[in-house]
């Protein structure tokens, strides 16, 4: 997402790695945008690739598409009192019970067969179905002078500014090497981040999963 003035341009795209293709498994991947005279949003989202992850594929996309759901109903006040009082509670929890409320609805319609887990791995599917939609979530719109970022897990949201890449959000110490932050585990409250900056201090924002 390119532009501080008056032309803004968004790209997104979602690509089948090669490993995938190789194994024959789906892009557990998703990024979908959306625009209109004010808004400017762009989501990605990287659904687990261990297997008992195994609709990992549908959480990404469902987290991707509450988020740009919820941020359209989104009032620039909303965004002016979010930066002003540094609190975000509010917009967390909106988006983990829409993730939580789309994927129950989810398993109702379509319950889950475990038929290729350990027993360990049915155990934990049968303790909280959700995991099985685990994924990160990285979001970014441009409303009027302002710039919203939201991220839970791995992946990369910076901000460029003069040729300079500058990390939007603070990084977070449970992302290391194959482990990362989720929206289905217990502790996602506390490491989904949210800021709102002033769009004019950036020339653009580049969000990405890690593949």
């Amino acid at each position: 997402m390119i532009g501080s003035g008056k032309m803004i341009y968004v790209y997104n795209k979602s690509v089948r790695g090669f490993s995938h293709i190789e194994n024959n498994t789906l892009c557990q991947d998703y990024s979908e945008k959306y625009l209109d005279k004010e808004k400017q949003i762009i989501t990605c989202a990287d659904g687990h690739g261990s297997k008992i992850y195994i609709r990992s594929d549908r959480g990404s996309r469902i987290a991707s598409n509450i988020a740009i759901e919820l941020l359209k109903e989104c009032d620039y006040e909303d965004l002016l009192i979010y930066k002003k009082n540094n609190n975000f509670d509010k917009l967390k929890l909106e988006i983990l019970c829409k993730w939580h409320e789309a994927v129950e609805k989810d398993l109702e319609n379509d319950p889950l067969e475990e038929s290729n887990l350990t027993e360990k791995e049915k155990f934990k599917i049968n303790n909280n179905p959700h995991i099985a939609y685990g994924t990160t979530l990285n979001v970014v719109m441009m409303f009027k002078d302002l710039l919203l970022c939201i991220q839970i897990g791995d992946g990369g949201m910076f901000l460029i500014k003069d040729r300079e890449i500058i990390n939007a959000l603070p990084e977070n110490d449970g992302n290391v090497a194959n482990l990362t932050n989720s929206l289905c585990g217990d502790d996602a409250y506390d490491n989904l981040f949210i800021n709102v900056f002033n769009k004019e201090d950036y020339d653009g924002v580049f969000i990405a999963t890690d593949g």
